[in-house]
This record gives C-alpha cells, structure tokens and sequence, in this order.
C-alpha cells in the first residue's frame, strides 16, 4: 500500500515514518522508503533510530531506482538522466 505523508518539517516526516515502522503488521515485509540523496537517507536513519531505538523495518531507495525497480517489474525500463536530457533536447 502507498502511503504519502507530507510536511515541509523533516521533524513531522521523520516521526510519521517511525511511528508506521514501529506499528508494522509484517515485520518480515519492510516498508520501501523513497529518499532524495544520502543526506536525507542519512537524517532518516538518525530520526528512526532515535525514535524506535533501532533503525529497522524498512528498505531504502533512491528515488529514480525505486522507479526504475518498479518499472522493470513490468518490463519497462526507465530513461536515466542524461537520456531523457537527449529525448527532450530532441523534442525541442
């Protein structure tokens, strides 16, 4: 299930996503954890941990390979960056 919480406070972010962690109905099922860069996985890792004592129960992913991942479920295959710069420069 998708579940997309927003907030423009990295605090109210961090704390939904511990408290849906500890809360987990699978703990052998880990929740996907969409993040920008290692920075943010980083915070995320800090704020988890601080929270649930331990920071488990969920998989990290850069954003562009969880999509990549989830396409290629259906055999599909994601444009990288400097392709989609060549198909749009291209459009242009």
């Amino acid at each position: 299930m998708l579940r997309v919480v927003e907030s423009n406070r990295f605090e109210e972010l961090a704390a939904a996503l511990a408290e849906a962690l500890a809360s987990a109905a699978d703990p052998f099922a880990p929740a996907l954890v969409a993040v920008d860069n290692r920075v943010v996985a980083r915070w995320v890792q800090y704020a988890v941990a601080g929270a649930n004592g331990i920071a488990a129960g969920y998989q990290r992913y850069f954003f562009d390979d969880l999509v990549a991942a989830t396409l290629a479920t259906d055999g599909l295959v994601a444009l990288d960056k400097p392709r989609l710069e060549a198909v749009l420069a291209s459009a242009l």
